[in-house]
């Protein structure tokens, strides 16, 4: 009852604390299926580490390995991309930096 509202509203923290709630949830339902709220000790650690350092939200992707972190601003995710590089670079596959986007995907058919 969050989310929406504080997308409409551009309310980050709000929608970063919800969105953090909601996936503290799903992470608990499936902790024993994964091991814990997250699929990897990883990203459980970098998670941490986001909030830590100001992050409005946090998440797995579906059964992750991948999470993410929510901030406002490209110079923030920058930022914050260094700080998570560095502190875990020798655990890390890669760490990307992208922007939200207000629509669905589209799909093109080629002849």
């Amino acid at each position: 009852m969050q989310v929406i509202p504080a997308v409409l509203t551009d309310d980050v923290q709000t929608f970063g604390a919800a969105i953090t709630e909601i996936q503290a949830i799903v992470g608990e339902h499936f902790a024993p299926y994964q091991g814990g709220r997250f699929a990897t000790q990883t990203g459980c650690e970098v998670t941490e580490h986001a909030l830590a350092l100001g992050a409005h939200g946090v998440g797995q992707s579906s059964w992750g390995p991948t999470v993410f972190a929510l901030v406002r601003g490209e110079s923030a995710g920058l930022a914050l991309a260094d700080s998570i590089q560095s502190t875990f670079r020798h655990r890390l596959a890669r760490v990307d930096v992208s922007r939200a986007r207000n629509r669905g995907a589209a799909c093109d058919v080629l002849p």
